[in-house]
């Protein structure tokens, strides 16, 4: 006759669990055991490691195209991947555009003034960078940005284990001044006049 048996057990700490059962006869005979393996994790990553990223001669983001990278903890030997976000957390003086056909042409004290003003307030801008989501978005070490607008973001990154763990992110200042205005075709519509001639409306946004 088959017959279930509901077993309630406490897993203290991380690692691997085994439970073992067997059942005996009427006559005391003992079967072989049965092995369930669990593995127990529920220690997220540590943050990653962010590593300098290349600026020009005045601390701003080195180009339009951006790479930044980061390293995982030495001590995470499961990490799955990353999840990171990029928030706008200000605006930047025009001024400090710096673009192929308006270079920028600001004095050395004006771009040490602008930076240790952001850094008197990196609290206040480290706020308002977004935590990443919870779901894995690339198992690279590293993000490329292209053409981001002017301004001061908040770059987050964090690492996400095999098991779903989520760390803490880490999180840095990046000051973009290389944004290279386009414009783009967003939209085209055509109709006919009260005499017939063909009107095209085209729609476009920078």
């Amino acid at each position: 006759t088959n017959r279930s048996v509901t077993v309630n057990a406490d897993a203290y700490g991380d690692g691997e669990f085994y439970f073992k059962a067997r059942v005996v006869d009427q006559a005391g005979n003992w079967s072989e055991s049965a092995v369930l393996k669990y593995y127990r994790d529920l220690t997220p990553p540590k943050a990653p490691v962010l590593l300098p990223f290349d600026t020009d001669r005045f601390g701003f983001a080195a180009s339009s195209e951006l790479n930044l990278l980061w390293e995982k903890n030495p001590s995470d030997t499961d990490i799955a991947g990353y999840s990171w976000t990029m928030t706008k957390a200000g605006d930047l003086n025009k001024i400090f555009n710096d673009s192929p056909r308006h270079s920028v042409n600001i004095t050395d004290s004006q771009a040490e003034k602008l930076f240790a003003e952001i850094e008197s307030k990196k609290d206040s801008y480290l706020a308002k960078g977004k935590k990443p989501p919870r779901s894995v978005l690339t198992k690279k070490d590293s993000m490329l940005f292209s053409n981001y607008k002017n301004g001061i973001y908040v770059f987050s990154v964090c690492a996400i284990d095999e098991v779903g763990n989520v760390g803490l992110p880490s999180s840095q200042i990046v000051v973009i001044n290389k944004y290279k205005p386009f414009t783009y075709i967003s939209g085209l519509n055509t109709k006919k006049d009260e005499y017939g001639n063909l009107v095209i409306s085209v729609y476009g946004q920078d």
